[in-house]
């Protein structure tokens, strides 16, 4: 596409001005189908998670990577979704980035939460417990993401009156 003695052929001048063409257009798509709004995560420490529970907060924590291809799944389409973003206001958001998924920080944090793969996305009620059933791993769409939150949050409320 770059060497110039191409360019006397005909059909190639052609075929160049339409790839370039669809290029452009499938820039512009991406560009303007990216979502803009979502759940709004807080970057994600152990303290921050501790703190938001200390004030008897239920927590959802998002376990991703730079490299993981299921998570960009759930952050363009489920995490974007109006009544996944209505569900999950209740909540704090936090993300936790494991794209170094060796480094000390993430070791902990896979310690903490028994994380063996990515995306995980794990809630916490109020207490501090997890509620296991709710966890996500893998991609899920966001129907199915929603009524993980509602299971969450009702598990959550339920642990705060025992």
């Amino acid at each position: 596409f770059f060497e110039k003695s191409a360019d006397q052929r005909r059909g190639f001048r052609w075929l160049k001005r339409v790839v370039g063409a669809a290029a452009v257009v499938a820039g512009v798509t991406f560009v303007v189908t990216t979502p803009t709004r979502g759940i709004g995560f807080r970057a994600g420490t152990l303290d921050a998670v501790r703190a938001s529970l200390d004030r008897g907060r239920p927590v959802i924590v998002d376990f991703t990577a730079s490299w993981c291809l299921a998570c960009h799944e759930l952050e363009r389409n489920t995490f974007s979704h109006p009544d996944v973003i209505r569900a999950a206001q209740g909540f704090d958001a936090y993300r936790v980035d494991l794209t170094k998924f060796d480094s000390p920080e993430a070791q902990a944090w896979k310690k903490e939460y028994g994380i063996a793969g990515l995306p995980t996305v794990l809630f916490l009620a109020a207490d501090g417990r997890e509620v296991e059933e709710a966890r996500v791993v893998g991609f899920v769409p966001p129907p199915e993401f929603r009524e993980r939150l509602v299971l969450a949050s009702r598990r959550g409320q339920r642990a705060e009156r025992e």
